[in-house]
């Protein structure tokens, strides 16, 4: 029972990453399609289980054996302590990121709904996401900084298909997609710091 009870669940990942892979492949190759593509806005428990949690797993993954890979002296403590570092990062980040522009854009007067908003952030976050594993794994490929930017065509052309009017779209880009990319790293930065002030 419990060896056909693991390969259920061995499937089920597999599953759920394949089609992890195809809805990443989707937002990057054809992002207006993958917009106007029928049951793409989720509800943010939908978007977390299928989206933002598996590649939060990966970027958790990839700094643990990131680190074993970079550093000689391999440290277990450390190693872990990073992974949860990590894991924090980008799981609290992509909460805040929802409430600060949801706030932000509620006292502007936006028409947005709080729905589009979650979905908007929640893909944005991919090219974060795959910088987040490949500068894990490979420390030097820093320049790959700049993909991140691809966020705000992510985000521009969800408001194109979602919203038939909205007023400052230039404006309402950066403001949806600049937490996206600061939170993960100021909250990283300030446990390291704390961390480092504890020890």
């Amino acid at each position: 029972m419990e060896e056909g009870y693991k390969g259920t669940s061995e499937k089920s990942v597999l599953r759920m990453y394949k089609d992890l892979w195809s809805i990443s492949k989707s937002i990057i190759t054809t992002t207006r399609d993958f917009w106007k593509s029928p049951n793409t806005l989720l509800s943010k428990n939908e978007l977390l289980s299928s989206f933002n949690l598996p590649y939060i797993a990966l970027i958790t993954l990839a700094t643990f054996i990131g680190y074993y890979l970079n550093f000689t002296s391999f440290n277990l403590t450390i190693a872990l302590t990073k992974s949860a570092f990590s894991f924090s990062a980008y799981f609290f980040g992509f909460h805040l990121s929802i409430l600060s522009t949801s706030y932000i854009l509620k006292l502007l007067n936006s028409s947005i709904s709080l729905k589009l908003i979650t979905n908007l952030i929640a893909y944005a976050y991919l090219p974060i996401y795959l910088f987040a594993i490949t500068i894990n794994l490979l420390p030097n490929t820093q320049v790959l900084f700049l993909l991140q930017l691809f966020a705000t065509h992510i985000i521009w052309k969800g408001l194109e298909s979602h919203v038939s009017h909205i007023e400052n779209k230039k404006s309402t880009t950066f403001i949806l997609t600049l937490p996206i990319i600061l939170f993960p790293y100021i909250i990283d930065l300030g446990l390291h710091n704390l961390n480092s002030l504890i020890r």
